[in-house]
């Protein structure tokens, strides 16, 4: 599926540098000048998306083993301000665009049996919407979809961003955030990490 969006993407730029081309050798340039800019955001979004695709190579059954001490799960943000935090040679970034709270605890408990370690970091997002987006849909399994009603595919997930420009300018942005400790809201967070034993860290 990766490879079919992938090969999309690609023409979809082409098509766009091909217009723009044509625009430019009509003199309109007003026009070419828009459809650069939304072919730039277009490729942001693609190197976005392949950018949040990289854990999921960690989880495959084909990966490099490696120790995972720390595990950050969240809202997009920058692996430098992270890096500050956790050593991320040893962590597993688990990050994407508008993920809230309840989602990062749906993450969670998919994904702590990969956790060596105890440690545990969610990104909070500044204003959590408490829904599941596409970024989501690859690390759950196919029951927990079903119990929560989650229809969405993966083929969506390029298609969030460019309906969500809100979320773009977060990403661009995002270097720019400076990540502070923070006490969670969601309770039922704090009650699993102390069950499974885990050092709970929350950032935003």
């Amino acid at each position: 599926m990766s490879r079919i969006l992938k090969s999309r993407g690609l023409r979809l730029l082409a098509a766009g540098l091909i217009l723009i081309v044509v625009l430019l050798c009509m003199k309109l340039w007003i026009v070419s000048s828009l459809a650069a800019v939304v072919e730039c955001y277009v490729l942001l979004i693609l190197l976005l998306d392949r950018e949040t695709r990289k854990p999921q190579s960690d989880l495959n059954s084909n990966r490099k083993v490696r120790t995972i001490d720390t595990l950050i799960i969240g809202d997009w943000c920058s692996k430098r301000q992270l890096a500050q935090h956790f050593d991320l040679t040893s962590s597993l970034v688990v990050i994407a665009p508008g993920r809230s709270e309840k989602a990062s605890l749906l993450l969670l408990e998919h994904l702590a049996s990969r956790l060596d370690g105890k440690n545990v970091c969610i990104v909070l997002p500044k204003n959590d919407c408490n829904d599941i987006n596409v970024y989501d849909v690859p690390y759950l399994s196919e029951l927990t979809k079903l119990e929560i009603g989650l229809t969405t595919s993966r083929k969506d997930r390029w298609l969030y961003l460019l309906l969500h420009p809100s979320e773009m300018v977060k990403v661009l942005i995002s270097p720019f955030r400076r990540l502070r400790n923070c006490t969670p809201n969601n309770e039922a967070l704090v009650n699993y990490c102390d069950r499974k034993g885990f050092r709970l860290t929350c950032l935003k």
